[in-house]
């Protein structure tokens, strides 16, 4: 019996195999002294064979003389000796794709013949894994060769791995609040797959620090920072390159934060009881060890000389010592990282020698943001006297977000995101007050400023924006972010972190890794969802989608207005040369700009040589409105931008009150116009974020229009021109726009606006014809059958609802409404509801400009349509009584010197008549008004004709 058997080694670093056919008898020897057998294997491809032994009987014709010493690899060949006949082994040769055959043939000869054995040598390798079909081909006495057996092998095979060579050197100052990144001279002679990157903390893999570069935390302070670079070889080995610690040795430095949050003095100011310092809402990114407190008497709020009471505790109890002062108090302590800090407590009322009412305050509230405002509940204090017993409390004083305003007089109240201090008091018979404090904060809403566009090589992000401010911190904001692969459209997540907010700041860039920019071009889109943070509130914007280009992006351009040193968009004829400056911001780097000024009024004569700006000066224009149009180009696409300015002939004298009730005097506030929000700073409440806008001054304890977050809401050039100070109009400043000249045109009379008219702005739309949403809160409850109408290119119509453009309503409360997107809104306008949200298309039907072009422009309201019989109340058309214009008409005739009385009674006879006026003839007899263009177009007529009957 003969016995070929092939014995197959897999070879890798640690270990290995044998994978062996199993024993057959491809040749069958009948003379037990059979000769010897003649083997010959020709592969076609490369693997390795250590030992072929051909067995006859017991008697081993071959063996293994020397084993190599080192695993054999991919790249060298080696030697194997073999005692066994010259033809028993040939040279392996070609190379066949994986699941090509082998083939095996033997041959048996005469009996009789023995081969000889002696050393013999034979190079093998290079090799490869696979898949393979060996068969067995034996052929007797030198006849052909038949099939005798088949076998399916797998050859797995890793080849001994070279380790990767080279440093991995880490860049940036070491110090928190620094970004430090990597770059290396990694090498790996078996090839390099995609590099990774991980950031270690003492050895430990900081979760979610997986990319090129990294920004250090309070955290990594005094630790030792590595980073690693991680790839797969050619041999499909992971390999990991780790860099020395980022500085010297656990030399991570700290930056100092300041303390955050605010410190209160809480009980009642009177002898013997007890006042306690309430340090709940003191936040120290840095840490906070032990605290040390110093009771501080001063004889007067405003003196910043203090008398230290040398108490080094969290309460106080008043004594006759502190009779007439105002009690204080001085928390410091050191960080965490050896940095000394302090926070000084409010000041409390002033202590008199006589027992006062004992004031409870209720308790305090944490409650979450539902718009711009949050209607709050706060509770009722109580309160007791000695002498008395119960007395009625009142909240005598209320402090929003450092802010004395005047108190409700009403148990609920609308409060902005922050801390709120409620001052409750009673008095005794006597006119002596006991006071309580009690806290309310409202967690701010965050969301991402709105999807954008963005090109593969430029820096890119999301801005996180809180709709006021916060009551806690740190806010922290979970976020994972995911790409849309190229090729298939599948997500892919690319990175889970978080996102940390230490210190007031209503608006924060979550910037995308640098160690992402390499992969950006294999993907349509990247997608950053959050996750509910902590301290503050989800909000509807939680997802933020970056839409991925190599193509050119148009640029970006914004005008600010100054007149000296203000910037404000209100210029006085006597304040000297306005200025207007474009700034270009653009997606693609190193495009270069040009600047057109072309379509801006013709009044406006330029002053300077610069091409990015423009400047005029006031003095020897009219009042008046004038608008300044840029259009940008890159030379292969372009943008474009205005500004209304307003000129008047002098700015208004300021004094030290407080006319918008935000605790800067106007004095201090001034006349400027530092948002652009087309209201004067003096009247403009401060701490109002940008997508919010008054309906009138002073915010009229609420009704607060509010777009999505990221957005800017502005006045619309009729209430501009009005100079209103917020978005309410009404049909005389429509007529007044109008007479002087400015395009536009009047709605029919019949439609009365009960809600309000409201003219606004929508700026910052990231992505050109986008639909973007705002609410309206409404001045009466919306009626049954109600339409919104609006200003459009085409005249005045009704709000044109479809896929892109969306009109809902909710309940809501008088001057409170949710924020954009709330599920409270529903579609159409619901009979009773307080609250309209409209989504809007830039360029689209509801866009008074008519144009996509980042802005969408706004006038109209809520109404309900009364009679349409032509003969009653149309009045031609206008939004105004006809007697009113025909007024308005002889106003201006006269005031240029025409006598146009005789026509105008030949009108009003006309209109007792038909009850139908329009004024024509009056009007032809007085070109000078410009702009009433006497014509038939207010009974259905064309674009910016002065009045409209739709």
């Amino acid at each position: 019996m003969a016995l070929l058997t092939l014995i197959i080694r897999r070879i890798e670093s640690v270990k290995a195999r044998i994978i062996a056919p199993p024993t057959c008898s491809p040749l069958d020897c009948s003379s037990p002294q059979g000769n010897g057998e003649t083997g010959r294997i020709m592969p076609r491809a490369h693997w390795f064979i250590l030992a072929m032994m051909f067995c006859h009987h017991t008697q081993v014709q071959s063996d293994i003389l020397d084993l190599p010493s080192e695993t054999p690899n991919n790249f060298e060949p080696f030697t194997l000796s073999s005692r066994c006949p010259s033809y028993g082994i040939d040279k392996f040769f070609g190379a066949v794709a994986e699941g090509d055959e082998i083939s095996i043939y033997a041959s048996v000869y005469q009996s009789g013949f023995v081969a000889p054995c002696y050393d013999n040598s034979v190079e093998v390798g290079p090799f490869a894994s696979g898949s393979y079909t060996i068969n067995y081909y034996t052929s007797e006495n030198g006849g052909p060769f038949l099939l005798h057996d088949s076998q399916n092998i797998v050859i797995d095979k890793v080849s001994e791995n070279e380790p990767a060579a080279g440093r991995v050197i880490i860049s940036g100052e070491a110090a928190e609040d620094h970004v430090v990144a990597t770059s290396h001279t990694v090498s790996d002679s078996n090839g390099m797959g995609e590099i990774r990157y991980q950031w270690y903390r003492n050895g430990q893999p900081i979760p979610g620090a997986i990319y090129e570069s990294y920004l250090l935390t309070d955290d990594d302070v005094g630790h030792d920072i590595h980073c690693a670079i991680i790839f797969e070889d050619g041999l499909g080995v992971t390999e990991s390159v780790i860099s020395l610690p980022v500085g010297a040795p656990g030399e991570v430095a700290n930056t100092n934060d300041q303390p955050v949050g605010s410190v209160y003095i809480r009980g009642s100011v009177s002898e013997g009881s007890t006042l306690t310092i309430d340090t709940s809402g003191l936040y120290d990114p840095d840490g906070i060890a032990e605290l040390n407190y110093h009771w501080k008497r001063r004889y007067r709020t405003y003196s910043t000389l203090a008398q230290d009471i040398g108490s080094n505790s969290s309460t106080h109890v008043p004594t006759i010592n502190d009779r007439y002062f105002y009690l204080t108090a001085v928390v410091t302590y050191t960080d965490l990282h050896g940095t000394r800090e302090r926070a000084e407590a409010n000041i409390t009322g002033r202590l008199v020698p006589t027992d006062r009412p004992v004031v409870t305050p209720p308790i305090d509230l944490t409650l979450p943001a539902t718009g711009a405002l949050t209607r709050v509940d706060p509770g009722m204090a109580t309160a007791r006297d000695d002498d008395e017993g119960v007395l009625d409390t009142d909240l005598r004083q209320l402090v929003s977000n450092g802010i004395v305003t005047p108190p409700p007089t009403e148990g609920q109240l609308d409060l902005p995101p922050g801390t709120h201090l409620l001052t409750w008091a009673a008095d005794d018979s006597d006119g002596i007050t006991g006071e309580g404090i009690q806290i309310v904060r409202i967690d701010p809403i965050v969301n991402f400023g709105g999807d954008r566009n963005g090109p593969v090589d430029g820096n890119l992000g999301c801005p996180l924006i809180l709709n006021g401010e916060a009551a806690r911190f740190p806010v922290t904001v979970p976020y994972t972010l995911s790409g849309t692969l190229l090729a298939d459209g599948s997500e892919r997540l690319l990175q889970t972190a978080t996102y940390q907010i230490a210190q007031p700041q209503p608006e924060s860039m979550l910037a995308l890794p640098d160690g992402l920019f390499e992969q950006l071009s294999d993907y349509a889109s990247l997608q950053l969802t959050m996750a509910p943070p902590t301290n503050a509130v989800m909000g509807e914007k939680n997802t933020c989608r970056i839409l991925l280009s190599s193509d050119n992006f148009a640029p970006d351009v914004t005008l600010t207005a100054h007149q000296g040193e203000l910037p404000s968009r209100i210029v006085s004829q006597t304040g000297g040369a306005v200025t207007l400056t474009a700034t270009v911001e653009d997606l693609n780097s190193g495009d270069s700009h040009s600047y057109d000024w072309s379509e801006s009024d013709g009044r406006l004569t330029d002053l300077d040589s610069e091409v990015g700006s423009l400047t005029f000066d006031p003095a020897d224009l009219e009042p008046g409105l004038y608008r300044v149009r840029l259009s940008v180009s890159d030379a292969t696409a372009s943008a474009d931008t205005e500004l209304s300015l307003r000129v008047v002939d002098a700015t208004s004298e300021l004094t030290d009150v407080d006319s918008d009730g935000d605790g800067e005097t106007d004095f201090a506030e001034g006349n400027g116009d530092s948002d652009a929000d087309g209201i004067p700073d003096y009247l403009d409440p401060a701490g109002l974020p940008g997508n919010v806008l008054p309906q009138t001054s002073g915010s009229d304890n609420g009704y607060l229009m509010e777009a999505e977050s990221g957005l800017l809401l502005t006045l619309g050039d009729i209430a501009f021109f009005a100079q209103h100070h917020g978005a309410l109009i009404s049909r005389s400043d429509i007529l007044e726009y109008i007479a002087n000249g400015l395009d536009g045109e009047a709605d029919a009379e019949r439609y009365p606006y009960a809600g309000g008219l409201f003219d606004f702005r929508i700026d910052g739309i990231n992505q050109v014809g986008a639909s973007v949403k705002v609410v309206i809160p409404q001045r009466q409850v919306i009626e049954s059958g109600s339409v919104y109408r609006k200003l459009t290119p085409t005249g005045w119509g009704e709000f044109v609802a479809d896929e892109h453009n969306l009109i809902k309503s909710a309940p809501g409360e008088a001057g409170l409404c949710p924020s954009p997107g709330d599920n409270a809104y529903q579609a159409g306008l619901s009979e009773g509801a307080w609250c309209v949200e409209l989504t809007i298309e830039d360029g689209g039907p509801n866009d008074a400009d008519g144009r996509a072009n980042g802005r969408i422009a706004d006038p109209g309201g809520v109404t309900t349509t009364l009679s349409d019989d032509s003969g009653s109340g149309s009045g031609g058309g206008g939004i105004f009584s006809p007697w009113l214009f025909l007024l308005l008409v002889m106003f201006h005739c006269l005031r240029v010197g025409l006598n146009v009385i005789p026509a105008l009674l030949e009108a009003m006879k006309q209109q007792r008549e038909s009850d139908s006026i329009d004024g024509i003839d009056a009007m032809r007899r007085c070109p000078a008004v410009t702009g009433l263009r006497p014509t038939t177009a207010h009974r259905g007529i064309p674009q910016h004709d002065p009045v409209s009957a739709t």
